[in-house]
């Protein structure tokens, strides 16, 4: 079926470091406006986001068809529940680029991490109508490392609002820890590895033992606080932990995980695609996909996959997906 209905067009705003809004944390399909000049209601309501949205309706949105954002299936069949947004009423989700400043510095992450623009949170108070906003998403960077999270996350509390955080993990303490298990729906924690010595290739400057340690801390937390609170466990795969993919299934097991979700890299400053190397390495794949389908069976009773972009990559097949417990958060 042909269409280009992406919900993120209708449904999601993203807003960068700098104020510039968009639709998606992959800056498409066009910048609409700045928060920094204008309320989010206004820019919603402007010519660069109707135009967006009329693409999306008529079948000729550009970025569509290369989208890995999307979920898998949702270019194949129409979804079913997209509702069409007008105004910043309507948004069912806001990501919040908090900055690019981050403690320490992945080998596939393309952003300046000294960097030290941060967004203003009075200007997200007074140009946001949060009242009619559902999922909210912090990252960066670091969003904890963001000298602006305590303000932003206090008022989003007193609005009662729950405020979700894309994070490495290692800026943590038992405050953090225990509002989140009372604040927050999710916490979304980067590991891209399944090993410490492949955790200390792909991530300059960070601690395996500390990430664990924090990771532990939140699980306190949420016991503590008996809450719902889902940590979902994040592998962005590059070629040096592109072997240590299906062991990432059985780590989140073992750490007590609630979800675990994929990302690769598709730019040139990330390093070497994935799509194009599994492309051109069908073996490669073949044997991944086969120790992934093997992973599956192992883990099925214990975890949750997020399989859109293992889908898009061609690691798991339909078999797969009927054995496993699958879920397909948006966004993440």
């Amino acid at each position: 079926m042909n269409h280009t209905l992406c919900e993120y067009v209708f449904q999601a705003v993203f807003i960068d470091r700098d104020g510039a809004v968009y639709a998606c944390c992959h800056k498409q399909p066009a910048p609409y406006g700045n928060i920094y000049q204008s309320p989010l209601a206004d820019i919603l309501r402007g010519y660069a986001a109707e135009r967006a949205r009329e693409k999306a309706a008529n079948g000729s949105l550009h970025c569509f068809s290369g989208c890995n954002l999307l979920n898998f299936n949702v270019k194949r069949e129409l979804p079913s529940n997209l509702q069409i947004a007008a105004s910043s009423q309507q948004i069912r989700k806001i990501t919040l680029a908090l900055g690019w400043f981050c403690n320490i510095k992945c080998r596939m992450c393309p952003q300046d991490h000294g960097e030290r623009n941060f967004l203003d949170v009075e200007v997200l108070k007074r140009h946001i109508d949060w009242s009619h906003v559902g999922e909210i998403i912090c990252e960066g960077g670091e969003p904890f490392a963001a000298p602006t999270v305590r303000e932003l996350w206090d008022h989003l509390i007193s609005m009662g609002k729950k405020v979700n955080f894309v994070t490495n993990g290692l800026i943590m303490t038992p405050e953090k820890a225990a509002k989140a298990a009372s604040h927050s729906d999710y916490i979304y924690i980067s590991f891209n590895a399944a090993t410490p010595a492949t955790y200390a290739r792909v991530t300059q400057g960070a601690s395996w033992a500390k990430l664990l340690g924090n990771l532990a801390m939140i699980q306190e937390a949420r016991r503590a606080a008996a809450s719902p609170l889902r940590i979902i466990g994040h592998f962005t795969i590059i070629e040096e932990n592109l072997d240590e993919l299906p062991d990432f299934l059985d780590l989140a097991v073992a750490l007590g995980l609630d979800i675990v979700n994929f990302g690769y890299n598709r730019i040139a400053q990330m390093g070497r695609c994935i799509d194009g190397l599994l492309e051109q390495n069908r073996a490669l794949r073949d044997g991944l996909s086969r120790r992934l389908h093997e992973a599956v069976l192992r883990t099925r009773d214990f975890i949750v996959i997020d399989a859109s972009r293992l889908e898009y990559l061609r690691l798991l097949n339909s078999t797969d997906l009927q054995l496993a417990k699958v879920v397909r958060p948006s966004g993440m």
